[in-house]
């Protein structure tokens, strides 16, 4: 039996082991979303219409979303610390060319790579808090790396647009890039698979026993409705919060794009609160399908609030802004549900196939917006795309069954 003493070092392990790839989720997250503290100085220093800039970026979600399902079979097979001793270094040299590529081709290139190397960061963190957590804080943890995730959004906002515009756009960037080498560095020394001791003895972890639980996933009609749901939840944010939603801002309340990123970071200290608080009141109640219902009407209401009826306070603007990040945040739970209904050993494919539709999302909305913003010149109108997502993830919520936290054997 182990004694308090072992207990609280299991745990402080636990901490550590679980904060490595959270900073990776991190420190991706600040490279996802800092082109949209900069549109205008990309746009101009390229010399591209609005269109080209979305799908540059979105260049990102093409490798992202579906690197997500081979992320998690890797994961799954290889385990997340030599995953991530890969594919962080790829991210930083990803960042580091983005900083100073000159033209929009390598530019597009760099996105790609980052986007690339990124899969594996959320993944490879679902996956350690599995090997290294009890089930019971699994939805808690879940929601806790989400907020600590998203952080870099808020960094990759007002901050990133700040440094832009006192040092440039490129320094700004290669210094963003440089932070990633001490944490590579942290993977190498420090990360590991399990605890010590842990004895792996699974026949699934064998390749045929990877592609039957992957198959055993497909096979499983919830995990589609989940997967789904998580699309059309993330979708918005990352269509409004990770890219539009700055210049739009800009244009609404004709403030600086400083100004703009520093309002529209409130999504993302609403996904901070959001997260951690859907994945405490799911644990807390036992209840999957209440939670991500709830946040779906309060994420779609707010939405159209920000779109349709946006106030000529800014305060109140924020305040919806924040509200929305918070009700979004619920999508947290979508990742705990699709491991619980899937089997324990299929950990990392469920939460990759749940990732991928989350983040591919991003790959039409992105430029979508991007071209009826050209075309029309109507922010309503071009954004009206992102409330019709989060009236499917209402539908879709009905459809998923109730599992009562309990996890499939």
């Amino acid at each position: 039996m182990k004694t308090r003493r072992q207990n609280i070092t299991m745990l402080i392990s636990a901490v550590i082991m679980w904060v490595i790839p959270t900073l990776f989720f991190l420190y991706e997250y600040i490279l996802r979303v800092s082109p949209s503290a900069m549109i205008h100085e990309l746009q101009g220093y390229y010399g591209i219409d609005s269109a080209a800039f979305g799908f540059i970026v979105s260049l990102f979600y093409y490798a992202y979303g579906p690197m997500q399902l081979p992320a998690g079979l890797m994961i799954d097979r290889f385990g997340p610390r030599i995953v991530v001793c890969i594919m962080l270094p790829l991210c930083i040299l990803g960042g580091a060319l983005f900083a100073y590529a000159q033209h929009p081709m390598i530019a597009g290139i760099a996105r790609f790579l980052i986007g690339f190397s990124a899969a594996f960061s959320f993944v490879a963190t679902v996956r350690v808090i599995r090997n290294w957590f009890t089930s019971r804080h699994f939805a808690l943890m879940t929601g806790v790396t989400i907020m600590l995730g998203t952080s870099g959004a808020i960094l990759g906002e007002g901050p990133i647009a700040k440094s832009a515009a006192m040092i440039g756009w490129h320094q700004t960037l290669w210094a963003v890039s440089l932070l990633g080498i001490p944490l590579a560095l942290f993977a190498f020394f420090i990360l590991r698979d399990h605890p010590s001791g842990h004895i792996q003895n699974i026949p699934e972890k064998t390749q045929m026993g990877i592609w039957k639980n992957l198959i055993a996933v497909f096979k499983n009609a919830q995990t589609w409705f989940v997967a789904f749901y998580a699309f059309c939840m993330t979708t918005p944010t990352n269509g409004f919060g990770a890219l539009w939603g700055t210049s739009y801002l800009s244009d609404l309340y004709s403030i600086s794009t400083v100004d703009a990123a520093s309002l529209l970071s409130f999504i993302f200290i609403g996904w901070v609160i959001g997260a951690p608080l859907f994945g405490w009141m799911s644990d807390k109640i036992g209840r999957r399908k209440q939670v991500l219902l709830y946040g779906a009407v309060g994420a779609a209401m707010t939405m159209m609030d920000i779109i349709y009826f946006p106030s000529s306070s800014i305060f109140f603007m924020g305040t919806m802004l924040l509200l929305f990040g918070i009700f979004s945040g619920a999508v947290a739970v979508s990742y705990t549900t699709a491991c619980e209904i899937n089997h324990p050993f299929s950990a990392g494919a469920a939460s990759g196939l749940t990732n991928m539709f989350a983040m591919s999302g991003a790959i039409f909305v992105q430029p979508f917006i991007g071209w009826v913003l050209d075309i029309t010149n109507n922010y309503v109108l071009s954004l009206t795309v992102l409330p019709l997502c989060l009236l499917g993830a209402i539908f879709i919520a009905f459809f998923i069954q109730e599992n009562h936290c309990v996890q499939t054997q």
